[in-house]
């Protein structure tokens, strides 16, 4: 009895395992993404700026963001530092993208989207193209800059309410992108 049992689940195993992905196609698992290069431009910049501004630190972040199709990889944080009883941060994202060009479209199209009431946004002179998409909050009395930067294949996202901060970071990781 016990033996026509094993018998039995043994032909089932076989017939699920032999007929099921026939008829029901397994789809293949996407390959995990390799965010060493964005990373590395990423700590390499955020060592630079605490060299020259110490009172800025650097915290990691955990990101699984899909930004585009041609994404790569990606990596994050965020520079925060508390200065006389006001703090301030900078958010940056980098991404890596499949092709130079690619990138070039991604950019385009971040500098010629509709952001919406109150945001403007004009090309800026950094790496291989830029855009600065500044909002002015007047409710709560802030503005907020956004920075997009493309240097070859990778993308670089900062954002923060000092618009020097912004600029001074994105040359940073312009540099760091370069290598």
């Amino acid at each position: 009895m016990r033996y026509g049992i094993i018998v039995s689940l043994l032909v089932l195993l076989t017939i699920v395992s032999v007929v099921v992905p026939f008829t029901f196609p397994i789809r293949p698992t996407p390959a995990v993404q390799d965010n060493r290069h964005e990373q590395l431009i990423l700590s390499r910049a955020a060592a630079a700026i605490h060299n020259a501004e110490p009172e800025w630190q650097y915290i990691p972040a955990i990101c699984n963001c899909l930004f585009s199709r041609e994404q790569l990889g990606v990596a994050g944080g965020t520079w925060f530092r508390s200065l006389n009883g006001s703090s301030d941060h900078i958010s940056v994202d980098v991404f890596g993208v499949a092709t130079a060009g690619a990138a070039a479209r991604l950019i385009y199209g971040r500098t010629h989207r509709n952001y919406g009431k109150g945001w403007s946004v004009t090309s800026y002179k950094l790496g291989d193209d830029a855009n600065m998409a500044t909002y002015l909050d007047a409710y709560r009395g802030l503005t907020q800059y956004s920075m997009t930067v493309r240097k070859g294949r990778f993308l670089a996202m900062l954002n923060g309410q000092s618009k020097d901060a912004v600029e001074r970071f994105a040359q940073y990781l312009v540099t760091e992108m370069s290598r």
